[in-house]
């Protein structure tokens, strides 16, 4: 079984178009008339056309075809392997070189690992979902975007179907999905504990409670008061990564 989006030489985000082009052009390449030294095999290719063509130029299909199909073509290789990126290595300090963004340093390392993370699942997810993955970022990323990917990633639920493990047994799939969650989510929790953008953030807020606390007492007006409560109010993001 060969990959539709190879069948008909298009790439993966041809419009309907160039699709029916490529097609057309293909049909007439392997039209029994024109391979009179072998019109079977002329005729199987066309066979394989017109059935990548069919998936291909109908969205159903294709949405269809676009989320599954790396699963399905594994289905019929005997010496499949998950390409899954083994996380272990990298719960540990020992796998970068400082907090900086050196190619050794946590924000490369890290950067790098999660984007390795979502090529995994890029062929089962549509542009929508890929766009909404907030990156990890580098050492001057602010706060807010900081708070953003971990937010998402500390709630990962792979998108891969691993339909490829045993078509007959969805609990098989349901444990993988499950373990692959976990490990995600692990990691997650590692990285945010050492991650020093979101201590800094800490740090800031400790430090504005600390001046409020120590000048409360020469506050002598109540607007004085709800002005410094407002000041605390809008530097405070909710630490929920932490």
């Amino acid at each position: 079984m060969k990959c539709r989006y190879e069948v008909l030489d298009v790439p993966r985000d041809a419009n309907e178009a160039e699709i029916k082009a490529a097609y057309e052009k293909l049909v007439l390449k392997w039209h029994p008339d024109n391979n009179l030294d072998n019109p079977e095999y002329a005729r199987e290719q066309l066979q394989i056309i017109q059935q990548a063509y069919e998936t291909l130029s109908d969205p159903e299909e294709r949405a269809w075809y676009n989320r599954y199909w790396e699963p399905v073509l594994r289905r019929y290789s005997a010496n499949y392997q998950d390409n899954s990126l083994d996380v272990n290595p990298y719960l540990t300090p020992a796998c970068f070189q400082g907090h900086n963004d050196d190619d050794k340093g946590f924000y490369s390392v890290y950067r790098d690992v999660f984007e390795k993370i979502v090529k995994e699942e890029l062929n089962f997810m549509d542009k929508i979902e890929f766009s909404k993955i907030p990156s990890f970022g580098n050492s001057i990323t602010n706060y807010e975007e900081v708070a953003e990917f971990y937010g998402h990633w500390s709630n990962y639920s792979t998108k891969k179907s691993y339909i490829w493990l045993n078509n007959e047994n969805k609990n098989d799939r349901q444990q993988a999905k499950k373990k692959r969650n976990e490990e995600i989510r692990n990691l997650v929790t590692f990285v945010m504990e050492l991650d020093a953008r979101l201590q800094d953030q800490k740090n800031n807020q400790e430090e504005i409670f600390l001046a409020y606390k120590q000048n409360s007492e020469q506050l002598r007006t109540p607007k004085k008061v709800r002005k410094t409560a407002a000041i605390i109010k809008t530097s405070y993001f909710p630490l929920y990564c932490m």
